[in-house]
């Protein structure tokens, strides 16, 4: 019971996560047609995009890193004499790591066309 509580609490997290991305994205979009007729506000519009290149950068090295993990874990399977046990727990690992990676793309994606 406790781990449902605990799954309903990060799916919510989650969910307000990606609800605040889209809302940022959606207050730069307004800002940028703001600024045409601002021009003070240039400055604001910089700073997001400096934080769009972070993230961006961010999402970036995550997806490499895990991509990583995946081959070497690709590798141990092919390349050493394992267990049925272990070669059972490296395939849902990479499974889950294909989930995360899909994950990151997709906010990558998001990123991109914002």
């Amino acid at each position: 019971m406790e781990l449902a509580k605990r799954d309903l609490i990060i799916n919510n997290i989650n969910s307000e996560i990606a609800y605040k991305k889209n809302d940022l994205f959606n207050k730069v979009n307004e800002l940028k047609i703001v600024a045409k007729e601002n021009k003070f506000l240039e400055e604001v519009i910089q700073d997001y995009k400096r934080y769009y290149n972070y993230i961006n950068e961010e999402k970036l090295q995550q997806y490499r890193a895990l991509e990583m993990i995946y081959n070497y874990l690709d590798r141990i399977n092919v390349d050493t004499d394992i267990t049925d046990e272990i070669l059972e727990q490296t395939k849902y690992d990479q499974q889950e790591l294909l989930k995360e990676m899909n994950n990151i793309k997709q906010e990558l994606d998001m990123l991109i066309s914002n």
